[in-house]
């Protein structure tokens, strides 16, 4: 669009820009000067334009106001040109800040404190498509933006749009996938410095517990796998340092911090182990399996553990119970079938049977009342308590081989 100049009766030019061509006899508009000293807390770019958020400008009339509500556009690839016109307000006087502005394709995701709202930009005019409660987030360190979408933490869950519709990835068929402890610690809220990663290449939403100094304390994470559509609980997965939010650099994920007297360093995510120590202290524990009928019983015929290691000499030294409708405080155990020794009365897997090639481990429950009268199941892996977990032991899946039973 070319830009016009307005020339007067008299002849004489005003020598003012306008971005659309003047109208016969309209009265002179001048709403349209520039911001100046235009600060914000976010920004993004949709369609050759920045979107600001959360401003703090001067106008016009030389008077500075503070807009925590308010998004300003840029003029067309002039990402730092703001206009006092271009202001955008889908919902305002609500008690509530932007936080976070986000995009994917033509849609505009604006967060508050509270509350999501989704704006359509593909036209020369805006407008508010959908507005959510609830969905709001604490900073704009717990949204980032992914290959298929935008991924943020918000009060009910870690949510991602991809365009179309917002997903919770925390939920499946209408249940809840982690506990109420584990999300209390994630999830946002005022003092939250919860926060998001992503790991390109093993395409893993990493959910880190805290960020920022003074954060050494919480070495967790959640790890949201892509591929899989499951969730792992990572304990002390990280250094006890402080960090800072995460990054993304040429398809690595990647952590900054503070190391004492160095300054700030990065560290590369690993999703495996790259130490060749073993673990004394390792526990894995699935979530309680109804099976879909949880007010039915089910026999317990066979469970099925794919496994490998690098190599085939030394024990492996993970053992293997579980627990039944929920009851954590009695570990059950299992009678072996197949590459596995009992341990005293616990099931032990056997090194595998070729080296980097996975083998199935198959047991069965040992207690024929316990495994004919299940409503649930939980597994339970954990290292021999005398010994040490190989560090290179990895399991590809686990498969229960269950029957429903009759009502009696």
């Amino acid at each position: 669009m070319p830009n016009y100049a307005f020339m007067n009766p008299s002849k004489q030019h005003l020598g003012y820009r306008f971005d659309k061509p003047p109208v016969f006899q309209r009265k002179y508009n001048n709403n349209n000067k520039q911001l100046k000293g235009v600060r914000w807390k976010t920004a993004t770019v949709v369609n050759r334009r920045a979107y600001i958020g959360n401003t703090h400008a001067t106008d016009s009339d030389g008077a500075v106001k503070t807009y925590p509500d308010g998004i300003f556009k840029s003029d067309p690839n002039k990402f730092d040109l703001f206009r006092e016109k271009s202001k955008i307000e889908v919902s305002i006087n609500d008690g509530e800040s932007i936080t976070c502005l986000s995009s994917f394709g033509d849609r505009l995701l604006e967060f508050k404190n509270n509350t999501l709202n989704i704006i359509n930009v593909s036209n020369e005019l805006e407008y508010l498509e959908s507005s959510h409660k609830f969905m709001g987030t604490h900073a704009e360190y717990s949204v980032i933006k992914l290959d298929n979408g935008v991924a943020w933490i918000s009060q009910i869950g870690i949510h991602l749009f991809d365009g179309k519709q917002i997903r919770n990835l925390i939920e499946k068929g209408g249940k809840f996938r982690l506990s109420s402890d584990v999300w209390d610690n994630y999830k946002s809220s005022t003092t939250s410095k919860s926060s998001l990663g992503y790991d390109p290449e093993n395409r893993q939403l990493i959910v880190f517990q805290a960020v920022g100094y003074g954060t050494s304390a919480s070495n967790n994470v959640l790890i949201y796998d892509f591929r899989q559509d499951s969730w792992i609980n990572g304990d002390s997965a990280l250094q006890t340092l402080n960090r800072l939010a995460p990054v993304t650099y040429n398809n690595k994920l990647y952590i900054a911090s503070d190391v004492a007297v160095q300054g700030v360093s990065l560290f590369e995510w690993a999703s495996t182990a790259l130490s060749t120590d073993n673990a004394s202290s390792f526990e894995l524990v699935t979530k309680d399996y109804d099976f879909g009928a949880p007010g039915v019983r089910k026999r317990i015929h066979k469970v099925y553990i794919t496994y490998k290691t690098g190599s085939i000499s030394g024990d492996v030294n993970i053992q293997a119970q579980y627990y039944v409708n929920g009851d954590t405080s009695s570990a059950q155990n299992f009678a072996v079938v197949s590459n596995a020794t009992l341990d005293g009365s616990i099931a032990e897997i056997d090194p595998p049977d070729t080296a980097n090639q996975y083998s199935v481990c198959v047991l069965k429950p040992s207690t024929s009342s316990i495994k004919s009268n299940i409503y649930s199941m939980m597994l339970r892996l954990f290292v021999d308590s005398a010994q040490t977990k190989r560090y290179d032991f990895e399991i590809n899946d686990i498969t229960i081989i269950y029957r429903l039973k009759n009502p009696k």
